[in-house]
């Protein structure tokens, strides 16, 4: 049974039952339970937690470290024939095994369609060579395997690759198999050295929201700078720790092929 479906049975089948949940101070955690919320009402801790509530979502976060275990009464719309829930929650490190989804934006699961258009985040025009570096990662197959990561069942992984001698055009697939919206909030190219250094980004698409079950393409245009150590390519999940890292070594960057064309 999965951890979703589990926790889905406790809410249905035991609703005297409180249940416990671990909460930060650095981000909220989010319960998914098993109806429409009308309401909830804090024991002691009204003064410790925050909370929002929306639909059948539920995400509460601890005001600062430390704070006091208390008893939080969800009460559900009558109509639905729901008993009243109780949920304990207390400080401390977010327990994925309990079957929470942390980290998640209450407004994001509204999210229908996710733009198929690129829309970039630039006001500059686009050259000619990085215009046709740009269509031709988007319409060739995948050229790049092996470079990847996976975390909280959302992947990240390098497809395509191309330079326009000033510039080099990276395409990223993100597939989220989660039943949560992936929503990236900053993404970071850094030589992998000592001193991390930042290599600019010229391009990057405006909207960077992947939906459950679905896995969309993301181009990136860096400045071509190729770092002996390599580059360090790092998607931060918004409102999440769903980080993803992707470590892409020096023989990767030489072996780029260069649209550049000869005079």
């Amino acid at each position: 049974m999965k951890k979703s479906s589990l926790l889905a049975f406790l809410i249905s089948y035991f609703p005297v039952f409180a249940l416990d949940i671990k909460v930060s101070d650095q981000y909220p955690t989010l319960l998914e339970l098993s109806g429409t919320i009308e309401k909830i009402s804090f024991g002691n801790g009204d003064q410790e937690y925050v909370s929002k509530e929306e639909g059948r979502f539920l995400e509460i976060k601890a005001k600062h470290p430390g704070t006091s275990k208390t008893t939080i009464t969800v009460f559900y719309l009558s109509n639905e024939g729901k008993k009243n829930e109780k949920v304990d929650v207390f400080y401390g490190t977010v327990s994925y095994d309990a079957g929470i989804q942390p980290m998640y934006d209450l407004t994001q699961h509204k999210v229908k369609n996710i733009e198929e258009a690129e829309k970039w985040d630039t006001d500059e025009p686009l050259t000619d060579p990085l215009t046709e570096a740009i269509e031709y990662v988007s319409q060739e197959q995948p050229n790049v395997k092996r470079f990847h990561q996976t975390k909280q069942k959302v992947s990240c992984f390098l497809s395509n690759a191309v330079s326009t001698g000033e510039e080099i055009v990276l395409k990223f697939m993100l597939r989220n198999s989660s039943p949560y919206n992936y929503k990236v909030g900053s993404v970071y190219f850094v030589g992998n050295n000592k001193d991390k250094t930042a290599i600019p980004i010229k391009l990057k698409p405006k909207r960077m929201v992947v939906a459950p079950g679905d896995i969309i393409p993301m181009i990136f245009v860096i400045k071509h700078k190729v770092e002996k150590s390599g580059i360090i390519v790092r998607f931060e999940e918004k409102k999440g720790r769903r980080d993803l890292s992707l470590n892409l070594p020096n023989r990767l960057l030489l072996s780029i092929p260069c649209l550049v064309k000869e005079p």
